[in-house]
């Protein structure tokens, strides 16, 4: 006999083995709630369910003027949104109409959303996550596809990546990140631990000083791919044996925004239209110093850059005019000389370390 989950706004609830397969369309009403919407507010939610179990929340065809599919949110410390075990499928789209879904907090951390299973969202006009903790982790997937608009905010959120887990955000018109970091640390064998794919992708720091941005650990695996790609005060790092495939036709940067690799970090850098690389204008001057920078406090290291459609002659040249490239800091040309290595390799630049 199946037991039917019935969605509850304010209540704790667990979705765990003794449910099948569910498909909920926010029609029943609790209480004195009217559940036009899977709200979740002071609560917590976990779903630990058997295998490939999955819970799908659906929009109602009746909430004609009901603006949020989803509002998660806490001004109490301590609440939590778990997915344990199972799939959880948020769909926001009814007869042609997408909603929104809000995941926050009033305070960093007073809400924590972990996953460790399957979570998709897919088909709403906004996402937002704001203020939100978030941990990835296991060999689980979470996948954010054919939305309008998702931004990722907070006043300092971390969003942890662990193990081989698979986050994509992918198909949407506009990512946009603001002021929070994300620390990826794939250890697995996953074949994307990361990716972002976008019309727009943002990536905005109230951090100037300091490092917060993406890091990309161990031996995370990235992609970050959008026709328009803006860093703004933001950061990306490859460490250890990370790598990172980087397209764009219009890179758009500004004040402290940088790549940075360290010890057997890569990145490699292309166009989507065209094979290279694209900056935006003419005018490199207004590019920050040491946007690609090696990060060898201790000496030589076996990370690299490559440059698809790009040699040794102009771009090389313009690199070195604008100061674009620094080891430690020091963007000196001569200096840069004497300890890095120009290649035109098969692709196109490559940028490493004289290791001699």
């Amino acid at each position: 006999m199946t037991k039917y989950f019935s969605w509850n706004p304010v209540h704790d609830q667990i979705f765990d083995g003794e449910y099948n397969d569910q498909t909920l369309t926010t029609e029943d009403r609790v209480d004195d709630y009217s559940i036009y919407t899977f709200n979740k507010v002071n609560s917590n939610f976990s779903m630990s369910a058997l295998g490939n179990t999955t819970l799908n929340l659906n929009v109602n065809k009746d909430a004609v003027n009901v603006k949020n599919h989803i509002y998660w949110s806490s001004n109490v410390y301590g609440k939590v949104i778990n997915i344990i075990t199972g799939r959880l499928w948020c769909n926001g789209s009814y007869g042609g109409k997408k909603y929104n879904a809000v995941i926050e907090s009033y305070r960093p951390n007073y809400l924590s959303f972990n996953v460790s299973s399957i979570f998709l969202m897919r088909n709403y006009n906004n996402i937002l996550f704001q203020n939100v903790y978030m941990n990835a982790n296991s060999s689980g997937s979470l996948l954010i596809t054919g939305n309008n608009n998702v931004v990722f905010s907070g006043d300092g959120g971390d969003i942890n990546i662990y193990d081989n887990f698979s986050y994509q955000i992918n198909y949407s018109n506009r990512i946009h990140i603001e002021n929070v970091n994300f620390n990826i640390n794939i250890k697995g064998d996953s074949h994307i631990g990361f990716e972002l794919n976008a019309s727009i992708i943002e990536f905005f720091s109230y951090d100037k000083d300091g490092n917060r941005g993406i890091k990309l650990n161990n031996i995370s695996y990235g992609n970050i791919y959008s026709p328009r790609i803006s860093l703004n005060d933001a950061k990306i790092y490859i460490n250890d044996n990370a790598i990172l495939r980087f397209s764009t036709d219009n890179l758009v940067v500004t004040s402290g925004g940088r790549f940075t690799i360290s010890s057997n970090g890569q990145m490699n850098a292309s166009g989507l239209v065209n094979n290279s690389l694209g900056f935006s204008g003419s005018d490199l001057s207004s590019y920050p110093k040491g946007l690609f920078s090696f990060n060898a406090p201790n000496g030589a290291i076996n990370g690299f850059f490559t440059f698809d459609g790009w040699t040794t002659g102009k771009e090389l040249s313009d690199l070195f005019m604008y100061e674009l490239i620094s080891v430690n800091g020091n963007t000196d040309e001569t200096y840069l000389r004497s300890v890095l290595n120009f290649e035109d390799a098969n692709s196109g630049l490559k940028i490493s370390m004289n290791n001699n």
